[in-house]
């Protein structure tokens, strides 16, 4: 058999000259899984019996298919390449029912739509049908479409004409444990560590933010969530050395001098 790389771009080339048939039979070539998975799964496709398969196995087989769509359709599947899509779209969104057709009649495989459909959910986007795949959620981008903002789940992210936000319930479910009434409070269940280690949470709930931040695009709008967390780190050293703020951070200032 071919590797999976050569299946891969003759997918491609055919499928800019004709509609493509026997792509589910790609899928038998044990090159795309890895060796010790790559029987059973193989086995599992001819009988059409993939639903039994293992976690494992069926990730395993949903990395190929992700190749095929991939070389088929240019599709992305990386969320942060998404993202930088998602950003330059700005067209109305349209949610739909089902996959286009002008997606589904490039392959004229019933068996692989299946196994796709199976496989879901999917987070993919088509930057030449402008079509957005995000789990349950099916988005086409066009000028005449239903104004539309949604909720890219997983991330607590909302999309709107080319505008990503961080959605505001999600940014209050993160900030719970640093604030309360809208100011910054201290965390009580870190008081018994020593400094390091409270410092050494808050530094790494200061790299998850700012990756947060990082997604938006405008992240300035909600920069007050490092000056929460970072009042809220605070106000726990001060608590735990029954000291003042100020005086905490002059310890701070010291400490990262050093």
């Amino acid at each position: 058999m071919q590797e999976s790389l050569v299946v891969l771009e003759c997918l491609r080339r055919s499928s800019e000259k004709r509609i493509l048939t026997r792509v589910y039979r790609q899928l038998y070539n044990p090159d795309f899984y890895k060796p010790e998975y790559s029987r059973e799964i193989v086995d599992a496709l001819k009988a059409e019996r993939y639903r039994m398969l293992e976690s494992e196995h069926l990730s395993e087989l949903k990395s190929a298919v992700a190749a095929v769509l991939g070389a088929v359709y240019q599709v992305e599947f990386k969320t942060d390449k998404i993202l930088g899509f998602l950003k330059e779209v700005d067209l109305k969104a349209e949610e739909l029912s089902d996959f286009p057709l002008e997606i589904k009649e490039k392959i004229d495989d019933g068996r692989f739509w299946h196994l796709v459909f199976y496989l879901k959910p999917w987070k993919a986007y088509f930057p030449t049908e402008k079509v957005l795949i995000w789990d349950e959620g099916i988005y086409r981008f066009s000028p005449d479409g239903d104004v539309k903002s949604f909720l890219l789940e997983g991330l607590g992210l909302r999309w709107q004409k080319g505008r990503i936000t961080l959605d505001p319930s999600f940014k209050a479910k993160l900030l719970r444990p640093y604030m309360r009434e809208g100011k910054p409070i201290h965390r009580s269940s870190l008081l018994n560590l020593p400094m390091e280690r409270i410092i050494s949470f808050y530094k790494e709930e200061e790299k998850r933010f700012k990756r947060l931040l990082s997604l938006l695009s405008k992240p300035s709008e909600e920069a007050d969530m490092l000056y929460i967390l970072q009042r809220s780190l605070e106000k726990t050293l001060a608590c735990k050395y029954r000291t003042s703020t100020k005086e905490i951070r002059k310890r701070l200032k010291l400490i990262q001098a050093d």
